[in-house]
């Protein structure tokens, strides 16, 4: 409620509704997943009763009922009556499941071993060198790219992201762009203003290309857009003598043995210029590329590779 009354106050009402209840109202993606629903009530009624006849005070037995309850109930109606489920919904299941599972585990007498619980400590961290290697630093690409866009950007100029992973800059598209959006734009629901918001707001910096952008503004991003680091920014790679610029803005041109030399628009290229909208031409011995000026100036280049990026 206090929460509600903040957004009110500050003339926020309306967005406030749109994203929390009405964007997220939408068919479910399977619906058969309703069918779970009465077999995860006869699991919880039966795991209640399990814990409810362990060998504990009636106190910590009322606890461990009350936070399997949470946790099972929260999983059984992700499952069953979420429309759309994504691998971050269940973050908040697995810490209070595990708190309320592992005292089914112990044995109910100290002289008994306990196989079963180390079975699955070991099962547990199996699975996590599996999947990961917790001994590295996974999150080096990540505050790269933060680091990257930020020194490229001022906090007045915004990025093109997913869902606001650059973190200290604000979004040129509105819609974070998550399972929800993805569907609603694929039915027409939503309109990709990839392009427009682009042009509209001066965007120059992008993360890397994802699949999870909207099928037009991807293809306009992958014309516009070159990778330099753990970022995008406007400019392209020049295949041919002709190359044709969406996004006018003062670029500057790079050569992958250094310095441009050659001519622009059948002039000798001195230095940065303004390329408006529209088809130019080079011609230079080696291979080119148009970038944004602030990011060359900087020393980004698409003929450098990052390694940062690439873990």
């Amino acid at each position: 409620m206090a929460i509600a009354f903040y957004f009110f106050a500050r003339g926020a009402w309306d967005s406030f509704i749109y994203c929390t209840f009405t964007h997220n109202i939408v068919a479910s993606e399977h619906p058969w997943r309703l069918l779970f629903l009465i077999p995860s009530i006869a699991i919880i009624v039966i795991g209640a009763r399990l814990i409810a006849r362990k060998e504990a005070a009636a106190e910590i037995r009322r606890r461990r009922i009350f936070l399997f309850l949470i946790a099972s109930i929260y999983g059984a109606a992700l499952i069953s009556l979420w429309p759309i489920i994504e691998t971050e919904h269940w973050l908040p299941f697995y810490p209070i499941a595990g708190a309320a599972v592992v005292p089914l585990l112990v044995p109910k007498r100290r002289r008994e071993s306990p196989q079963l619980l180390f079975a699955v400590l070991a099962l547990e961290l199996f699975w996590i060198v599996h999947v990961s290697t917790p001994w590295r630093d996974h999150t080096v690409p990540s505050m790269t790219m933060i680091q990257q866009a930020t020194a490229l950007t001022t906090p007045a100029e915004p990025v093109i992201d997913l869902k606001g992973e650059i973190v200290f800059r604000r979004r040129a598209f509105y819609y974070v762009l998550e399972k929800l959006t993805k569907r609603a734009i694929s039915k027409g629901r939503l309109h990709d203003t990839i392009a427009a918001d682009v042009l509209r707001t001066h965007t120059m910096v992008s993360i890397p290309d994802n699949p999870s952008f909207p099928r037009d503004g991807r293809a306009f991003l992958s014309r516009n857009f070159v990778r330099v680091g753990c970022v995008r920014v406007a400019g392209m790679m020049v295949n041919g003598r002709e190359f044709r610029i969406e996004v006018p803005t003062q670029y500057s041109l790079l050569s992958d043995h250094g310095d441009f030399r050659g001519t622009l628009d059948g002039t000798p290229y001195e230095g940065p210029r303004f390329l408006v909208a529209g088809s130019h031409t080079v011609d230079a011995s080696h291979r080119t590329a148009v970038v944004w000026q602030r990011a060359a100036a900087l020393g980004f280049s698409p003929f450098i590779a990052d390694r940062r990026c690439e873990q």
